[in-house]
């Protein structure tokens, strides 16, 4: 007579399958939290650099408006050479400079003048991980009054030294091809030691103005 298998029971779950689950919910909230933590320092690095980027532009033209107060100054005031801290703008709604600066300097030659501006503008206070911050820009402005000098020899000059030089704290540090370049304007390079020496060689009267950015 067939005798009757004994029925097994079903498996029951092991206790650590549920383990298993509660590790790979802590481990999706973890690399999402990962993720929006990324997500948040992406957004603010990109609003600090655009804040930084305007106002750095802002800051540039900051400068430029106050090299142009010292060369009027030189200009309009028979040669008067002024320094100004801190020259403030408009501190309106609509003004593009509002609550920028402009501190000026000024120094002077027997036959040249040096007007160094620097701008600066506020980014805005952009949270506490960053604080208030602020851009500055440099512009240099050279005033050169030159006797017996024509402008079309000036203007090679000029051309020639921002071909070939660069200024850089009041000295030009200039690469190969000046000379050559110099030559073609009729003046020679071995004869001088500075700028005003080579706009010396030149005939006629002339001033010159140049414009160089310190600090891009």
């Amino acid at each position: 007579m067939p005798t009757s298998q004994p029925h097994s029971p079903s498996p029951q779950p092991a206790a650590s399958e549920g383990g298993s689950a509660l590790v790979m919910v802590i481990f999706i909230i973890v690399v999402l939290a990962l993720l929006l933590a990324a997500l948040a320092y992406i957004n603010s690095a990109s609003n600090r650099n655009t804040a930084l980027q305007i106002a750095s532009t802002r800051a540039y033209w900051a400068a430029q408006s106050g090299a142009e107060w010292g060369a009027w100054q030189v200009t309009a005031n028979n040669g008067s050479c002024a320094s100004q801290t801190n020259l403030s703008y408009a501190n309106t709604p609509n003004a593009g400079l509002a609550g920028c600066t402009a501190t000026v300097a000024c120094s002077s030659a027997p036959t040249s003048y040096q007007i160094s501006s620097q701008g600066t503008c506020p980014a805005g206070n952009l949270g506490i991980a960053n604080g208030a911050l602020s851009a500055t820009r440099s512009v240099i402005v050279a005033i050169t009054e030159t006797s017996g000098s024509n402008n079309t020899c000036v203007n090679c000059i000029n051309n020639c030294l921002g071909k070939y030089c660069i200024l850089s704290k009041n000295t030009y540090y200039c690469f190969r091809g000046l000379n050559r370049c110099l030559n073609r304007c009729g003046v020679k390079l071995n004869r001088c030691s500075s700028v005003e020496c080579l706009y010396n060689q030149c005939g006629g009267t002339s001033s010159t103005l140049s414009y160089w950015l310190e600090s891009p």
